[in-house]
């Protein structure tokens, strides 16, 4: 009941703010009335200004006793302002960086220190000690949601209000500040009192680790040799993100994972890029993403990479980008298939991983150049490897000279299981 009680609280204050109705059998109810009273408007709630002196003290002794600190990061650093302020602090002290899932700019993914998403960093650089800031750590209602933590003997974490520190169980000291203040503070404390340079060993170990993990996903996503008539999926991000740095930054956002934003090449202090992604997995978002970042950021080049699979849930975006004549520059990864379906099926261990036969999955047979094209936008096709990093400057280009929507549609590897390949599509006859 407690735990009912508390869900339709955060629900009834989640905009747009409303009653929540909670329904209970009257045998779990007791004997005794019980009386109330409604209260009228918003309730109120804490609000999170500049951290107290003790608490960042306190996090810099947790960062400079650690052996193996790592940063923890959430949304709530890029949405408080605090990127930079964060990066500067994680060079500092010599601790690596990680970010929950769906965030990339609470520091830059590009950042030297960055080991990728929280999971497999922790697992395998088993940090001593854990700074989350600006995290709504997430599980799957499982046992071991909190395992992660365990390896660390000290455990702190940062943000504006009392949910930040819900799911971080065992936590040894919590700040409850604007993420952005409190990082200005730390980074003002530590380079009067803490010497950066005690810590350049540890910082070499933490850099060498974090180019590891990158290395290791680099080399895991893709064949280490070309494939003709296809185009390898670092090839196109690596063309992508050099491609917005030569025009002094831009904005990628995705919805794909052919590509992961996450294994982008390392640049110093982060690069000038901003890598967006969905926090959750709806299809056919990417399509619009594109769209509105153009809008919230119309002096900078814009890319949306679109898996070929969303592109279908939402192609009507086409023609909204030709109507408003947005420019943006789509890229399709098209590896003809639903791939994070033929996977999941493929991780059943059923009928389609034993045949080797995927039903339903698989996209061949449409033309995303055409399909473009008869919205009013103009499509490429890309299917050299060589010839990737061209077609993304002339693409970006078209793009910021003529101002105008274009779409590259470029040819990936088949997205099915290794060994896999699309079963036998029935005609209606033969259905019938």
């Amino acid at each position: 009941m407690a735990t009912a009680v508390e869900r339709a609280i955060k629900v009834a204050m989640t905009p747009p703010v409303g009653p929540v109705h909670i329904a209970a059998y009257d045998r779990i109810l007791g004997p005794e009335a019980i009386t109330t009273n409604i209260i009228d408007g918003v309730p109120a709630q804490a609000v999170a200004g500049y951290p107290a002196d003790s608490g960042v003290e306190s996090l810099a002794e947790i960062l400079h006793n650690a052996k193996r600190p790592m940063i923890y990061v959430g949304d709530g650093v890029n949405k408080s302002g605090g990127e930079r302020l964060l990066a500067s602090v994680a060079d500092h002290f010599g601790a690596n960086v990680a970010s929950m899932w769906g965030d990339l700019r609470g520091v830059s993914t590009a950042h030297p220190m960055h080991c990728g998403y929280f999971r497999q960093p922790v697992i395998d650089l088993e940090p001593d000690a854990i700074v989350a800031v600006g995290v709504r750590h997430g599980g799957s209602g499982k046992s071991t949601d909190f395992a992660l933590f365990e390896s660390a003997n000290k455990l702190a974490a940062v943000g504006p209000d009392v949910e930040i520190f819900e799911n971080i169980p065992g936590l040894d000291m919590a700040v409850m500040a604007d993420e952005s203040r409190t990082m200005d503070r730390l980074l003002e404390l530590a380079k009067r009192e803490y010497d950066s340079t005690a810590y350049n060993d540890r910082r070499e170990d933490a850099l060498a680790a974090a180019r590891r993990l990158r290395g290791e996903r680099r080399t895991a996503l893709q064949s280490a040799t070309e494939i003709p008539g296809y185009v390898r999926p670092l090839a196109l991000l690596d063309a992508v993100d050099a491609g917005l740095e030569d025009l002094g930054g831009g904005v990628i956002t995705t919805e794909q994972f052919a590509v992961p934003l996450e294994d982008v090449l390392e640049k110093p202090n982060g690069g000038k890029n901003t890598y967006i992604r969905p926090a959750g997995g709806s299809e056919g978002y990417g399509m619009g993403a594109v769209l509105g970042a153009k809008y919230a950021a119309p002096d900078k080049p814009v890319v949306g990479i679109v898996g070929d699979g969303s592109v279908y849930y939402s192609d009507s975006a086409f023609w909204s980008a030709a109507h408003h004549q947005i420019p943006v520059l789509y890229v399709v990864p098209n590896n003809g298939a639903y791939g994070i379906v033929a996977g999941a099926f493929g991780g059943a261990n059923g009928v389609m991983k034993d045949t080797g036969e995927y039903a339903g999955v698989a996209l061949d047979g449409i033309n995303i150049v055409d399909l473009a094209g008869s919205f009013g936008v103009e499509g490429r096709r890309v299917d050299d490897e060589s010839k990737m990093a061209d077609a993304v400057k002339e693409g970006l280009d078209t793009v910021e000279q003529e101002g105008r929507p274009l779409v590259l549609d470029v040819q990936l590897p088949l997205g099915l299981p290794e060994g896999g390949r699309p079963a036998k599509t029935e005609t209606f006859r033969e259905m019938v």
